[in-house]
């Protein structure tokens, strides 16, 4: 099993006429507002993992790195140990082309909890739990019925990708379940759905669905993704969950709008909807997308442009067709007695505002903060912090990592174990997960924790809306704030070097000075971006010459976006990454090539696959022979067993024997396959599917 890291170096950037109108003219060469810094950067990833487990290797699939196993670049002359490893990126400019991508291998990836005291906060602790959920539902039932609206973008700044979108929507929809409702709608500047409402999936609407999808073109300027969002959920069947899936780069400007909307909506739909996203292309905004699929209950998979996308898209697939588990919780078991504290009660029960009137009786604010000149409703800290407030929804094999900042009044008790279960009291643990207690201390856990609190606060959630007033958001800034500053992590409300300053020092002083110097002299501070024309706000969009060949607007400054967090043992840096403003280089006129010839092969077994999950024997006969490679030989049976029947088996056996290391490829078209020929085989009750299936595994390796 690998755990996949990716490190967002090359962010989208914003376009519209008003970013290009200082730099009309395309330029041949292509630079961005960092070029001139001809300085080189390196990268440096150390990877420790809990002891008894083993890293097998490193890999980058978009750089050469440097790599060493058994030691890290802060401890060179230890012994080597097998859970650590080192990689190193290096002699590569600032701002990279295209994002960063880390693969870890490791057979052994089971999940762990790391418990870090502070250094210099006393008694203040924190842990972070990494888990992978394993939930294996039998492939004899279909999943319960569902609605799945695929949300693809179509304009012109996607011109690019245009032909692994239409690949992807081909791969999404093959596999669907004959029990669901979906619909497609292209995200261009005019309202544009397949359907006025979502249609079950048949033999008919499939086809209909197929043709759609060949009509698009990125001839398009983008529409805003508020507006999309919205109409996809106003649009809804409210008896099923929906289940919607993005295609996009990612790019908005209504940010904000976004989310709050989003929010509401699944807080108001009981998390009956989930959001995910298939991100296409090198550049990605990333930020946004991460956001939505936060506050969504969902997950997104990142594809560059010309990387192979089938896998990411069956992975998306099948959790969007998993059920929803968003109610899970942690509690936590310590050594001096079996007793159990819930996280989530721990919070829920905490005062979150204060009347003028009450005494401030409740725990002291995170140490270190600006108690001075408060007011009545300054914000408070329950006992744990819990981040995110709410564990977000569990899916098979992705991993889901969660941290708790334990103040000092937990400091008498030594936590155990971390056990997650469902709310309901009837349900058994999903998984316990020892807890290992770090040598020395350290301020990396503390840190990560910090930041994925504050995420929460941004995204209107966290235990600041518990109780949700007109204060809410100011008292959810003034957090954010304090957690920044006591950690030293930015964010919306949080610059990189935070100043306590009182109330007349802000007022008295600006918050920059009048001349801000050249960015050479000045790299550690960097101002919010000024405001940039998008699609949803210019009705006339760039060209596409333009957008492709520009010189990038040399005035705007880089725009800062969080990267990737890994759960690393005190003493290691956060992973940072350098970003860009960068034009898109790729070429729209390459089309998508797979070098894979089992990969090739597994398309075209999607492509055939009728709506009901057989492959007809008749039609496509001397296909289905030329990809497997030999001719389809006949049943060995005195019964007469239906042709359908008999090639469906024939294949479901071919990828399980032939090619097994594709399983997350061919999985669902699988299980679709089966339940197809389950539902035949009792009809008629001539055979049984296990025998049929032996006989077909036979044919298959004496061929």
């Amino acid at each position: 099993m690998a755990f996949i890291s990716r490190f967002q170096l090359w962010i989208a950037p914003r376009y519209g006429r008003k970013s290009l109108a200082k730099h009309p003219s395309a330029a041949d060469s292509v630079t961005s507002p960092i070029d001139h810094i001809a300085v080189d950067i390196k990268i440096t990833v150390d990877v420790i993992l809990p002891e008894g487990q083993i890293i097998k290797g490193i890999e980058s699939q978009s750089h050469m790195i440097a790599t060493s196993i058994g030691t890290i670049s802060t401890a060179t002359q230890e012994v080597p140990k097998m859970n650590r490893a080192s990689a190193i990126l290096s002699h590569v400019t600032a701002g990279l082309e295209k994002d960063f991508i880390l693969a870890i291998h490791s057979d052994d990836m089971r999940p762990y909890a790391l418990l870090e005291t502070h250094p210099t906060i006393p008694n203040y602790r924190a842990l972070g739990a990494s888990f992978i959920t394993q939930f294996s539902p039998p492939d004899s039932s279909p999943p319960s019925p569902s609605e799945i609206v695929f949300v693809a973008e179509y304009s012109s700044h996607m011109r690019a990708h245009i032909p692994m979108i239409v690949l992807a929507l081909n791969v999404f929809l093959k596999p669907l379940p004959t029990n669901v409702k979906f619909n497609i709608r292209s995200f261009r500047t005019k309202d544009d759905f397949l359907w006025p409402q979502s249609k079950n999936y048949s033999s008919e609407t499939l086809q209909e669905a197929m043709q759609y999808i060949k009509t698009f073109d990125a001839s398009y300027g983008g529409m805003g993704k508020l507006k999309v969002i919205k109409d996809t959920i106003d649009s809804r069947l409210p008896e099923i969950p929906l289940e919607t899936i993005l295609l996009t780069s990612g790019n908005t400007s209504k940010e904000i709008p976004l989310i709050a909307y989003v929010s509401d909506q699944v807080e108001k739909a009981q998390g009956k909807i989930r959001i995910f996203c298939l991100e296409i292309g090198n550049t990605v905004s990333g930020t946004m997308i991460e956001r939505l699929l936060r506050i969504g209950n969902g997950f997104s998979q990142c594809v560059q442009h010309g990387e192979r996308l089938d896998a990411s898209v069956i992975h998306i697939l099948r959790e969007a067709l998993s059920p929803h588990i968003a109610d899970a919780i942690f509690e936590v078991k310590y050594e001096e007695d079996d007793d159990f504290e819930l996280v989530d009660e721990v919070t829920d029960k905490m005062e979150i505002l204060l009347s003028k009137h009450e005494e401030s009786t409740i725990p002291s604010p995170v140490p270190g903060s600006n108690n001075k000149d408060t007011d009545a409703s300054e914000p408070c800290y329950p006992p744990i912090i819990q981040a995110p407030h709410k564990i977000p929804g569990l899916f098979a094999d992705t991993r889901t990592t969660a941290y708790l900042l334990m103040c000092p009044r937990k400091i008498q008790r030594r936590p155990k174990s971390i056990t997650l279960r469902r709310s309901s009291a009837d349900e058994p643990p999903i998984l316990e997960i020892p807890i290992q207690v770090l040598p020395g201390k350290g301020t990396t856990i503390h840190q990560l924790a910090a930041r994925k609190a504050m995420e929460g606060l941004e995204d209107f959630q966290g235990w600041m809306y518990n109780q949700k007033t007109s204060e809410s958001q100011t008292l959810a800034e003034k957090e954010a704030v304090q957690l920044g500053e006591t950690f030293q992590v930015m964010n919306r409300w949080c610059s990189f070097v935070a100043v306590v300053s009182s109330d007349k020092e802000i007022l008295d002083k600006k918050s920059f000075p009048p001349n801000l110097p050249d960015a050479k002299s000045t790299s550690i501070i960097i101002p919010p971006p000024s405001p940039l024309k998008s699609p949803e706000t210019n009705p006339n969009p760039a060209p596409i010459s333009a957008i492709y060949n520009r010189r990038p607007n040399m005035d705007r400054r880089p725009i800062w976006s969080r990267p990737n967090a890994i759960l690393l043992p005190p003493g290691q840096p956060i992973p940072s990454a350098s970003h860009r403003i960068h034009p898109c280089q790729e070429n729209p006129h390459v089309p998508v090539v797979f070098s894979n010839p089992n990969t090739t092969k597994i398309l075209s077994f999607i492509d055939l696959q009728s709506f009901d999950g057989s492959w007809d024997a008749h039609t496509h006969s001397e296909t289905l022979s030329s990809i497997l490679e030999f001719e389809i030989p006949k049943p060995g049976l005195s019964k007469v067993i239906d042709a359908d029947i008999w090639v469906t088996v024939l294949v479901v056996r071919f990828l399980e024997i032939r090619i097994p290391e594709e399983k997350n490829v061919w999985c669902l078209i699988v299980e679709k396959a089966r339940r197809f020929v389950r539902v035949r085989l009792n009809a008629s009750g001539d055979m049984d599917l296990l025998s049929l299936e032996e006989m077909a595994g036979a044919a298959v390796l004496i061929t």
